[in-house]
């Protein structure tokens, strides 16, 4: 007897009307998969264009077919490089379809030059758009942190150009301070070293922003204990107290058994008092 590779199917249940197509799409998926692994493996290219062409093209089949593209593991340095530099010799679209791809693979850490933040603001739009119809893009990344920081909640047309409203200067701010915030790999650290966060809390646009969605993602179902997250608060409780408070008494609503509210309490018993006074 055959065996066939479940590799993919082997924990998936299907109902029986529609099995035999789910089975055939996986299948398919696994293959195409294997495809550009093998591909990639030997892949040489002789430009930033050739690079830029074949991640998006990897992408997009990846996209199409459900799986994770066989390019970027391969070469993510090269193209974080080409994403974070002016792109002279790379068509406008395809600037656009490159931090496409990018943040949908959670790469919004990686920033832009100055010069293409119009094609990033372009592709972050199409990416809310998105989200609209599959909201699980963002699940458990970096990028719902900075979605909900940069939009609130809301995923409505309305608010796709809200990135247009932050200038170049303010977006690095936020940028860095993700980057920061990702540096660290124990939060001890983060809180004794706090002077650190000073300059971020000195920017107008980032703490506004902090102030008016961290709540509305506390209670989302985008929520995520991250580095991030604790890094809003330690801003809020080292430097605007007032703020803190506030949020402090809108998280005291939740149920004492939610997690967002347990976290919480947690970052303040642990971290913030012990190591608040050194």
């Amino acid at each position: 007897m055959v065996k066939r590779n479940l590799k993919i199917m082997k924990k998936i249940k299907f109902p029986f009307w529609g099995q035999r197509n789910k089975e055939l799409k996986i299948d398919l998926s696994d293959k195409k998969e294997q495809e550009q692994e093998q591909f990639y493996d030997t892949f040489k290219p002789n430009s930033d264009t050739e690079i830029i062409e074949h991640f998006i093209k990897s992408e997009k089949e990846a996209v199409e077919y459900n799986f994770q593209g066989q390019m970027f593991p391969l070469y993510h340095y090269e193209i974080k490089r080409i994403l974070r530099s002016s792109m002279n010799a790379i068509e406008q679209s395809q600037c656009i379809e490159a931090f496409y791809y990018s943040l949908r693979l959670n790469n919004i850490y990686y920033g832009c030059h100055k010069k293409n933040y119009s094609h990033f603001k372009s592709a972050f739009s199409r990416l809310l758009s998105d989200i609209q119809y599959n909201s699980d893009i963002l699940y458990n990344s970096t990028m719902n942190e900075v979605f909900i920081l940069l939009n609130g909640i809301d995923t409505s047309i309305s608010n796709t150009e809200k990135l247009n409203d932050i200038d170049f200067a303010d977006f690095k701010v936020i940028i860095s301070f993700i980057n920061k915030c990702m540096s660290y790999t124990f939060r001890e650290s983060m809180v004794k070293k706090q002077e650190q966060f000073t300059k971020f809390s000195e920017n107008a646009t980032l703490m506004n922003l902090i102030r008016k969605n961290t709540f509305p993602f506390v209670c989302s179902s985008y929520y995520n204990d991250s580095e991030i997250l604790f890094a809003i608060y330690l801003l809020l409780y080292f430097y605007d107290k007032p703020a803190f408070e506030q949020l402090r008494q809108q998280v005291e609503q939740l149920s004492t058994t939610e997690k967002p509210r347990q976290d919480f309490n947690s970052a303040i018993q642990n971290y913030f008092i012990p190591y608040g006074e050194n």
